[in-house]
């Protein structure tokens, strides 16, 4: 979907949509966001409008134990490679899964992904 308008000073706006599937267990989940911006717009259907919302902001730790995550780690493993403890690493993925409002790292992951976190 490429919606196309011109301004009012005779500019082009263009614009590319990603439609992707929602995370969401139940429907009717719109989510419009811009990349690398904090800002998300949520359709709420019981209201029928849009309300912007904050995304999750991880910090560089958190965002790079989902990325070893992402790319099989394990624990342990991510612990060698930071030069932590396990429990420091087991602390930062609570401290993910608490912030994006998931039960499990594979969650955690998908979430990153389709809110362009990572």
């Amino acid at each position: 979907m490429t919606p196309l308008l011109l301004t009012a000073t005779g500019k082009l706006w263009k614009s590319i949509c990603i439609v992707s599937l929602s995370t969401a267990s139940q429907s009717g989940n719109i989510k419009i966001f811009k990349v690398n911006s904090p800002i998300l717009w949520m359709y709420t259907l019981e209201r029928a409008i849009w309300e912007e919302q904050t995304k999750p902001k991880l910090s560089h730790r958190e965002l790079e134990i989902i990325q070893y995550a992402f790319q099989g780690y394990t624990i342990q493993e991510i612990a060698a490679l930071l030069y932590l403890s396990t429990d420091t690493i087991k602390f930062h993925r609570r401290k993910v899964l608490e912030k994006l409002q998931v039960s499990t790292i594979a969650k955690a992951i998908r979430f990153a992904i389709v809110h362009k976190l990572l």
